[in-house]
């Protein structure tokens, strides 16, 4: 089958905007998603995914391919229920593939009409909004009727990437920011108190000289022989780490 779904970010008043357009409340969810990467090619790269999803009703093996459009996410999805998802992630296991990531929320699902409206709050994430169509109505009038409803809501720029791509796009994001902020930390309350007293000493130097070559030799000095036999800075170096 083709999954035809639209997903955006929630706002405070999305729920009240859903029960207000007349959409039935039907279950709370809470979903645990492992997802699992292939041994014969990257699922990252292909755009494809293969995952385990545990909920209160069971457990549910799904693939997923490449998305096939370039407005919402629409791609072709298998789905068959599993009895057992510990044995079902061992056998996966065993065949090559490897657990890749997770994914943990808490779904509401209304009904509106033929359109299944999701209201996910997902860890680490926040709060989104996914509308699916029924699977018998044709693609294109799927796609014309989920951004109808997404437009009522008042919900604009369809975000078209999984919630496990949009995870790892913050950790790529979260890295990066963290260790410039690290480097400058190092250079403005280490390097600095170590560098700046011995440049005093080296007369023999231009300024400029000194400061490039003794910087770089107390770097290395800090980094390479202190902290690796100086338990207190490397204590103290975790907790400013923590408290960047």
């Amino acid at each position: 089958m083709i999954e035809v779904e639209v997903k955006a970010r929630a706002q405070e008043d999305t729920q009240e905007k859903i029960t207000a357009m007349g959409a039935k409340p039907l279950k709370v969810e809470n979903h645990h998603d492992l997802y699992f990467n292939s041994p014969l090619r990257d699922f990252k790269v292909s755009d494809e995914a293969l995952r385990i999803r545990i909920k209160e009703e069971g457990a549910l093996l799904t693939y997923k391919g490449p998305k096939l459009d370039q407005e919402i996410k629409s791609r072709l999805e298998w789905t068959v229920k599993i009895d057992d998802p510990v044995q079902m992630e061992q056998i996966l296991l065993a065949l090559g593939f490897k657990r890749s990531s997770e994914v943990c929320k808490r779904r509401t699902k209304y009904s509106f009409g033929d359109i299944v409206i999701a209201l996910d709050e997902v860890e680490g994430l926040g709060s989104f909004l996914e509308v699916d169509a029924a699977e018998d109505i044709g693609w294109e009038m799927q796609m014309t009727k989920v951004l109808s409803v997404l437009a009522g809501l008042g919900l604009g720029g369809s975000i078209r990437s999984s919630y496990l791509e949009l995870l790892e796009e913050k950790k790529r994001s979260w890295g990066g920011h963290r260790h410039n902020r690290l480097n400058t930390w190092w250079y403005n309350h280490c390097c600095k108190v170590f560098t700046f007293p011995i440049l005093r000493s080296a007369k023999e130097y231009s300024r400029e000289r000194a400061l490039e070559e003794y910087l770089d030799k107390y770097i290395i000095y800090i980094k390479v022989i202190i902290l690796p036999i100086c338990p207190k800075v490397q204590r103290f170096r975790c907790w400013s780490c923590c408290s960047l």
